[in-house]
């Protein structure tokens, strides 16, 4: 980064010595930081892709599936799905059920919220759709998952 800022400073402009140090910030980068970090990071610097950006995380989960979704975006679906992927890196379907899974996990880490409300919250048809989802996302069922939580916590 110091060879970058001198460069800079000294107003260098030779093409290869530019692409060699964007060579050299990229790899530094790319060691650094996960894909989605840098995926986030980038994203909110690109001024296109800002208001879309936005409005993924303004909306995604006020929304109850990913048709819902493309739907208030107005884009057609293939549209959306390749601005989502460039951006996200994975699909918005992948993108939401992680999220959504972030978010359940914090629930069920506070034991002072039931579980039939998480189940009612993030609209699980009954609690063996909810036991389903924590299975297959955490190979374990949801009261499980909050033992071993409590149990960490106390550790």
């Amino acid at each position: 980064l110091e060879s970058v800022s001198f460069l800079l400073s000294k107003r260098e402009s030779a093409k290869a010595i530019q692409g060699d140090k964007q060579r050299e910030l990229e790899l530094l980068l790319r060691r650094s930081y996960s894909k989605k970090a840098l995926l986030d990071f980038f994203a909110r610097l690109c001024t296109d892709s800002q208001a879309f950006y936005n409005f993924i995380q303004d909306n995604y989960n006020k929304q109850r599936g990913v048709e819902e979704l493309i739907a208030l975006s107005g884009l057609s679906q293939s549209t959306f799905n390749r601005k989502f992927r460039e951006m996200f890196g994975e699909s918005p379907y992948q993108w939401i059920m992680s999220k959504r899974a972030e978010a359940i996990l914090k629930k069920l880490a506070d034991e002072n919220i039931p579980l039939r409300k998480i189940i009612k919250e993030y609209n699980f048809t009954d609690a063996s759709h909810f036991n389903r989802f924590c299975k297959q996302v955490y190979n374990q069922a949801p009261s499980q998952i909050r033992k071993n939580i409590i149990k960490e916590k106390v550790y």
